[in-house]
């Protein structure tokens, strides 16, 4: 009766183990894809905060400066993220890359995260600053 239940405990762990290696498997697999979409939703952001920092009339005293700032600072971190560990020098993505890219997503989701809030905090901002 010991040995049974050890044979299938034996059995379940290689499982969970089979089925961890197959996630990991699938993050891989769709790393260059993540990894576009995080760099072009990065320059799209970039882009909307320069166009925000042209329209505000009085840079210190504008309510847009604290979540401007703070968006701003959260898209560095995310740029500099993207072009040192995952992207380097050159465009392609090899296994390198895409191993940079598993041990960076927890930072990486993140920085979407506050970027989510700093955008929240921007449109709040900037619709007390038109009203």
């Amino acid at each position: 009766m010991a040995d049974i239940v050890g044979v299938v405990a034996s059995v379940i762990t290689v499982a969970q183990t089979v089925l961890s290696g197959i996630k990991i498997a699938r993050e891989l697999y769709k790393a260059p894809e993540e990894i576009q979409t995080l760099e072009e939703q990065v320059q799209i952001f970039h882009r909307i905060i320069q166009a925000v920092e042209k329209m505000r009339e009085a840079p210190a005293e504008s309510a847009l400066s604290d979540p401007l700032s703070r968006a701003q600072k959260v898209i560095e971190e995310l740029h500099v993220l993207l072009h040192d560990k995952l992207l380097g020098q050159g465009r392609g993505l090899n296994r390198a890359r895409r191993m940079a890219w598993l041990q960076n997503k927890r930072k990486i989701v993140t920085l979407c995260g506050k970027l989510k809030c700093a955008t929240n905090a921007l449109c709040v901002a900037m619709s007390k600053d038109l009203m």
